[in-house]
């Protein structure tokens, strides 16, 4: 191509070729989507399952069984005071886990003021 368009001022560094648009092409696809069509099983279409989405700390039990976040405190079971414990934060609740289990599960309280007192919550 650069011999060809070279003397009419075209300059030609590369040919990069493409799907080009027309009835071969239409063909081309519909040929791919039927093979899909035909070996895809109903397995393969199902919906896999939800991602659960958290953001996890991690943290120290405090000797009076209780873990801080966002200027709230919340209470976990005894036999884990003075532990590293890790928070697996959710848009609506807080989960305490340690040593592969769930300890325990506390809905989240958000405040977004500063003037109000921090808040202790103890049920789990």
């Amino acid at each position: 191509l650069a011999m060809e368009l070279g003397p009419v001022g075209v300059r030609v560094n590369a040919i990069c070729p493409g799907a080009v648009e027309g009835d071969r092409m239409d063909r081309v696809v519909a040929m791919e989507a039927s093979c899909r069509r035909s070996t895809a099983s109903p397995a393969s279409l199902a919906v896999p399952p939800a991602f659960d989405g958290f953001v996890e700390h991690s943290k120290r039990v405090s000797p009076t069984c209780l873990i801080s976040f966002e200027r709230n405190r919340y209470s976990v079971p005894a036999s884990f005071a003075n532990r590293p414990v890790s928070l697996r934060v959710y848009p609506d609740k807080l989960v305490v886990a340690a040593e592969g289990q769930i300890l325990c599960e506390h809905a989240r309280v958000i405040q977004r003021s500063h003037h109000l007192p921090p808040q202790t919550i103890y049920d789990w």
